[in-house]
């Protein structure tokens, strides 16, 4: 009765969504083994794509998971062996009003294999990590004609060009605040409540 439905802004109507959502993780979605959060970004030079074009977004969590399934598939003998893997698409970061799309991802640490199993493994090299994820974000761009070579290009000769892939630490089964923390944090609203001041 008091909500504004204003959801995905207004942080008091998304507070109730962001529960249900982390709840459900926990009690339908992840499995009981390590998971680890991920967080995947873009530089400035290609974000406009994404926001004239807000179907390119899938593309960001496609190529993080890509990127993760490949490096894990490379020390397992089994060619079907898959990491599971939830991903949210921010298009906001500490300044709400700045566009910025990123990925924020829950991760199993290691895949599972087809007969159920789960495999235990190392989380992926940062480095190699942040390699492959631009490369194949950049290949499909190329492919959909959204950049063209020079966009690369000017992209190689950067120092820094932007791109990051960040791994935070394992979060066990058994901490079930922390894998729900990290369920929150993933599909937070744009503006915290405590940071909203009302004036008459």
């Amino acid at each position: 009765a008091f909500s504004c439905r204003g959801r995905y802004f207004c942080p008091s109507c998304h507070a109730k969504r962001v529960a249900l959502f982390a709840s459900r993780l926990e009690a339908e979605v992840l499995a009981d083994v390590p998971q680890r959060q991920y967080v995947f970004t873009i530089p400035k030079l290609l974000r406009l794509h994404f926001r004239f074009d807000r179907r390119l977004l899938g593309l960001l969590s496609i190529c993080a998971y890509q990127s993760i399934l490949e490096m894990m598939r490379q020390v397992v003998s089994e060619p079907e062996a898959v990491p599971g893997m939830v991903a949210s698409i921010q298009t906001y970061g500490d300044q709400a009003a700045n566009w910025h799309p990123h990925v924020h991802a829950i991760v199993s640490d290691g895949v599972f294999l087809p007969d159920g199993s789960f495999r235990a493994l190392p989380p992926p090299d940062g480095e190699q990590l942040m390699l492959l994820f631009p490369h194949k974000l950049m290949r499909q761009l190329l492919e959909l004609d959204k950049i063209t070579a020079a966009t690369v290009e000017i992209l190689d000769r950067f120092r820094h060009p932007g791109f990051s892939a960040f791994q935070g630490q394992p979060i066990e089964p058994n901490d079930t605040v922390g894998r729900e923390k990290l369920a929150v944090y993933i599909y937070h609203p744009p503006v915290a409540l405590e940071r909203i001041d009302y004036q008459q």
